[in-house]
């Protein structure tokens, strides 16, 4: 393919090194899908929950 040695390990060091962060983006997505659906079930409770703090005079 006409490509040198070097250039193909320094391909390699410069995607290698990005991997690693596709996996802690990965991670942090997860955690923060996991507390937004909490925190929307939270939200749906309180929307569904009776009205018992009103007053009839």
């Amino acid at each position: 393919m006409g490509v040198s040695v070097h250039s193909l390990y320094a391909w390699r060091k410069t995607y290698a090194s990005d991997v690693g962060k596709g996996d802690e983006q990965s991670e942090e997505i997860r955690l923060l899908k996991r507390e937004l659906a909490r925190v929307t079930e939270e939200r749906d409770i309180l929307k569904k929950r009776p009205r018992t703090f009103l007053c009839a005079h």
